[in-house]
């Protein structure tokens, strides 16, 4: 529930346009274990197959849309796809309303289980209010994305004119056909045998409700410009808290990476480049330059030195032949 909320929170404040699928999909992940923890894994394979479908989509179009805008992954410098790119702006429109689990579009049926499951399991209220808030998140990015990238105004001077080819069209709107049909195809074909569940109305429609309340919030903040000038990243400490996924960086890896870090570094400087260095090839090469600098500061080759060096060992010579002579 943690990874489902936290990532959440981080994908509304994000401009960049893969960090936005990557924590998306680093969402669903959790959603996966939170079913795999109510002991259905039926239920987090459908979710599994269904998520993988339209998330492929997603990262077809949104690769589409880098390669247009320069590799550019700002979505601030995004805008007005739908009159230039309307296949594509389709099926980003597709795939977004599949990933907030709009109803019979392929995110809608498995996501549908697994709240339904946790409605029934006994969980205490503030997992269910977590489970709703993160459903709420989720439909504000997604439409948040849909609404900067399809609709706004571009940001800058077209430069360039985004197309459409055909090695991006027909494999965009295959998958955009199976994200529609894919959830409703596999509980017709393969029904997944779960225990049946009965709960209220009300706790039927509230999904919906938080859907349609997180797709409203969303396009009320667009039309006033405060999500194209990402609101949280406006304060100072929202920012920073962001940047490090809300502290869950220094609570959980990075004491861990920091003390790895330094032992390595100690480990390194007192004995692969201390002692260690000092005992073998480098060590004995730096005594051999140090020695051969100093017998040539010591000797210098000039030929006065050389010719007295020779009259001194020639005579030496001679002196021990004479006296072994006599």
């Amino acid at each position: 529930m943690l990874t489902i909320f936290i990532a959440g929170i981080r994908a509304t404040t994000e401009c960049d346009i893969k960090k936005i699928i990557a924590l998306s999909t680093l969402r669903q992940l959790g959603v996966i274990i939170c079913s795999i923890g109510l002991n259905s894994p039926t239920m987090a394979t459908f979710h599994i197959i269904t998520h993988a479908l339209f998330k492929a989509l997603l990262f077809i179009c949104a690769g589409q849309l880098i390669a247009n805008h320069i590799h550019g992954q700002d979505l601030r410098w995004m805008g007005n796809l739908a009159s230039q790119n309307p296949i594509t702006s389709s099926s980003i429109l597709v795939a977004n309303i599949a990933l907030c689990g709009l109803p019979f579009l392929a995110g809608f049926y498995s996501k549908d289980l697994i709240i339904e499951y946790i409605l029934t399991s006994g969980f205490n209220t503030l997992i269910i209010a977590i489970s709703f808030i993160a459903i709420g998140f989720t439909t504000f990015y997604s439409i948040r994305f849909s609404l900067l990238v399809i609709w706004r105004p571009l940001n800058h001077l077209p430069l360039f004119n985004p197309t459409e080819t055909y090695s991006t069209i027909i494999p965009i709107s295959i998958i955009s056909f199976i994200s529609i049909i894919i959830g409703s195809l596999i509980l017709w074909i393969i029904p997944i045998q779960t225990i049946p569940l009965l709960i209220p109305l009300s706790s039927k429609i509230i999904t919906i409700s938080i859907i349609m309340v997180g797709i409203l919030i969303s396009w009320y903040l667009t039309l006033k410009k405060v999500v194209s000038d990402a609101l949280l990243l406006k304060i100072h400490l929202t920012n920073y808290a962001s940047c490090i996924i809300w502290f869950l960086v220094v609570l959980s890896t990075q004491p861990i990476i920091n003390s790895s870090l330094k032992t390595s570094h100690h480990l390194l400087k007192h004995s692969d480049q201390g002692w260690f260095e000092q005992l073998t090839a480098q060590g004995l090469f730096s005594k051999i330059i140090s020695r051969r600098i100093l017998i040539q500061k010591t000797n210098l080759y000039t030929p006065t030195r050389l010719i007295t060096r020779s009259a001194i060992v020639l005579t030496y010579t001679l002196l021990i032949t004479f006296l072994i002579a006599c």
